[in-house]
């Protein structure tokens, strides 16, 4: 080189709209965050579901006590029998 050249080491400043890529767009940088994020999600629905969500129970109240009712009619339970199933 000879010293007459100059050698610039400034460069311009990098604008938004020209920021460089730092890698290359790959199947990989998408599937690995899509994967944690659904064994994340499914690891925490499991734990609500097994530790904090309510069982729902569903209770046919006046089946149950037709059915009382026309077992001590008919003479098959007796009153002592009526009330601890009503207890229970």
């Amino acid at each position: 080189m000879s010293a007459d050249a100059t050698v610039s080491s400034e460069q311009p400043p990098i604008t938004a709209t020209e920021l460089p890529l730092t890698k290359a767009f790959t199947w990989r940088t998408v599937l690995w965050p899509v994967l944690v994020s659904l064994v994340v999600s499914s690891a925490s629905l499991y734990i609500y579901d097994i530790f904090w969500a309510r069982q729902v129970v569903a209770v046919d109240l006046q089946g149950f006590l037709a059915e009382q009712r026309e077992l001590f009619i008919a003479g098959k339970i007796d009153d002592e029998e009526l009330l601890r199933r009503m207890d229970s």
